[in-house]
């Protein structure tokens, strides 16, 4: 086990995408060049990171729940903490519970943001309540920068296996390109289109290539349902792909190979240049109004 760790408690699959290049800062600054993770399980973090070279190894635990949950789930936290005999402890939010129980473990370093009451229970100054209403990454710049930690980009690139690039390449090698990947379903319901407005857009969506359904086995009956409202279009349901073959499915999508971040979770964000046929892409973050035929939804 290595004796630096990170703990972030945002539960979502795009938000360990976009931690990324945090995490892998502050592995290079650490000794051995490598940090154990600590994240919720509703992420995928351990599929996600089975090859990042940085990610020595992924713990899950639990963060949310009622009043006495988190008070459960603190204690077990504490205990969790206190197994892996760390040296530092980096805390990538400004939530007060996991600084308190690194405190309650024993951990020498506790490294975060500082933001309100978490300054109590971190070593570091922090990063100034000046900082309070920042954007997240910002918040991360930002303590990259007073902790000294070089920070070469804020542009994730997910490292993924080999043998399941390979795999998911052959599985759809006789696809015709362009591909389009399209991410159905949300972690929250207000994120996701309602089913009438995914219906009129793959109908009206033209394409002489190939599109892909990604969304969890949930969504494979969903996926189905769309496909029978395509009036032509080649609708491939790929639903029931694991979260790593969705991921290689989109580094395959891509040409310059970045997975950019939330990709796994809305509408993939495609530079316009990658879109079918040279069309400009539509991106999507909600259910916000609904316009086909524009560069993009007025939710991004």
């Amino acid at each position: 086990m290595t004796p630096s760790a990170v703990i972030q408690v945002k539960p979502g699959i795009g938000d360990v995408i976009w931690h990324l290049p945090f995490i892998r800062a502050i592995a290079r600054a650490a000794p051995g060049g490598q940090v154990t993770f600590f994240v919720p399980p509703s992420s995928g973090a351990s599929e996600l990171l089975q090859a990042d070279p940085a990610v020595a190894a992924t713990i899950y635990f639990q963060h949310f729940g009622s009043e006495l949950q988190r008070g459960i789930n603190l204690i077990r936290l504490v205990a969790l903490l206190r197994r892996q005999q760390l040296r530092s402890l980096w805390i990538l939010d400004r939530t007060i519970r996991p600084a308190l129980a690194a405190a309650l473990a024993g951990i020498p370093e506790r490294i975060g943001l500082g933001l309100g009451p978490q300054s109590l229970f971190i070593t570091n100054r922090g990063i100034g309540q000046e900082h309070f209403h920042d954007h997240p990454i910002d918040w991360l710049r930002a303590l990259m920068m007073e902790m000294k930690v070089p920070l070469p980009s804020t542009e994730p690139d997910l490292h993924l296996p080999p043998a399941v690039l390979t795999k998911v390449g052959a599985k759809f090698a006789d696809c015709t390109r362009p591909w389009i990947v399209l991410a159905i379903g949300a972690s929250h319901s207000d994120k996701d289109w309602p089913d009438a407005a995914w219906r009129e857009f793959l109908v009206r969506l033209e394409t002489p290539g190939t599109v892909f359904l990604i969304g969890g086995p949930t969504n494979t009956a969903r996926a189905q349902h769309f496909m029978a409202s395509t009036g032509g279009v080649r609708i491939v349901n790929a639903c029931e792909l694991r979260l790593i073959e969705a991921a290689a499915l989109l580094r395959l999508h891509f040409p310059r190979g970045q997975i950019r971040r939330n990709a796994l979770k809305h509408l993939c964000r495609c530079n316009p240049r990658h879109a079918a046929g040279g069309r400009p892409a539509i991106g999507h973050d909600g259910v916000d109004e609904f316009r086909i035929g524009q560069n993009r939804s007025r939710a991004e």
